[in-house]
């Protein structure tokens, strides 16, 4: 069967299952009605294979389902794997993590003072109670 044109979605082949055998239709017989082989049935099944607006509509017909029963829309695209970080790009990110690291044991020190200013005026305060 020709290809034609792509779904605009993705196509939720475990639902196709799920509706094929609750019809109690083998996949040989699903293929047969819809003019495809068992093969790319098989295919379209494992996820390995989109079936194509046309051969989407045969399925839904032969089903007796909506034409977008199977179709999952808004389905969001597939993150980018980054690309590997370079020698230089880590020893810039080394310092960079050196550099925070000087930052938060500053900022820990201020307020480990402020805290103990507070207890000694806490005290104070007690004293003159």
């Amino acid at each position: 069967m020709p290809r034609g044109k792509s779904l605009d979605g993705v196509f939720d082949y475990k639902k196709l299952i799920s509706f094929r055998r609750e019809k109690k239709i083998t996949q040989s017989e699903l293929a047969d009605r819809i003019g495809a082989s068992v093969s790319t049935l098989s295919k379209i099944e494992k996820g390995g294979r989109s079936p194509g607006m046309s051969l989407n509509k045969l399925i839904c017909i032969v089903l007796d389902v909506p034409e977008d029963t199977f179709i999952i829309k808004n389905v969001p695209p597939k993150p980018e794997l980054a690309a590997p970080i370079q020698d230089t790009q880590l020893s810039r990110i080394e310092v960079q993590l050196d550099r925070m690291e000087r930052k938060t044991d500053r900022i820990e020190m201020i307020v480990r003072s402020i805290q103990n200013e507070n207890i000694v005026l806490r005290q104070e305060l007690l004293k003159r109670k």
